[in-house]
């Protein structure tokens, strides 16, 4: 018998979140253009949320970012397939897996601020127990309120 995992959302924004291993370099793009975005963190402010970059064109968000429209353009696209392929977590709700017993997972969790962190995660300790991880204590990158 198997234990579980869960990450619990007890923030007031949305998540995305999954435990595929293969998100790392496309996370990694995603920390790398939002890198560009902190630099000019006043001038990010304004976008409030992924919806609202996610709505833009190309044009207006690498003018906006002072970026170039190829990386607008790839910034949004790894936006979107994250969220393609990962659950949405609400606040309050929370992302299960199960496994064998102390198994390790990557899970990687990204806010609708844009915000992205990864932990390496365990299954419960003992058959049919469940580790609970909250986002804000385990996944300190991400803001917890809005």
């Amino acid at each position: 018998m198997g234990s579980s995992c869960s990450i619990l959302n007890d923030t007031q924004h949305d998540v995305w979140i999954t435990n595929r291993e293969d998100w790392e370099i496309l996370l990694a793009v995603i920390r790398g253009l939002v890198t560009l975005c902190e630099i000019g963190a006043s001038v990010l402010a304004p976008l409030q949320n992924v919806a609202s970059v996610l709505e833009m064109s190309d044009v207006a968000l690498a003018k906006r970012l002072s970026i170039n429209q190829s990386e607008a353009g790839k910034m949004k696209c790894a936006i979107k397939e994250f969220q393609g392929k990962a659950e949405l977590i609400k606040p309050g709700e929370k992302y299960t897996w199960s496994g064998t017993l102390s198994l390790t997972m990557r899970i990687f969790v990204m806010n609708d601020k844009l915000q992205c962190d990864d932990k390496s995660c365990l299954t419960g300790p003992t058959a049919g127990s469940e580790r609970v991880y909250t986002i804000s204590e385990h996944f300190k990158k991400l803001d917890i309120y809005k």
